[in-house]
């Protein structure tokens, strides 16, 4: 029963919930089970949720470097020399 629960949870959310927000679904539903709980039947029955990557900035805009002159001006044409 709790399982089917958690089951229809998980596929509702498309695997995205984990066990905190099962376990917090559950408990909406007027149902009692506690997070480890939830957490182990999940490991048991292979459900995993999507963990999200942090996002990672790479970019350091407020550097001290010295800043390279812009030749091209944002023009990227070429020139043909082979003119017939």
């Amino acid at each position: 029963m709790l399982f089917s629960d958690i089951f229809s949870i998980y596929h509702w959310s498309r695997g995205r919930y984990g066990s905190l927000r099962i376990t917090r679904e559950i408990e909406a539903k007027g149902m009692r089970a506690s997070r480890p709980f939830v957490a182990k039947l999940m490991r048991e029955r292979d459900l995993k949720s999507i963990v999200k990557e942090k996002f990672k900035k790479t970019t350091n805009s407020s550097h001290r470097y010295p800043v390279v002159e812009n030749y091209l001006n944002q023009n990227f044409q070429v020139k043909n020399s082979k003119e017939v």
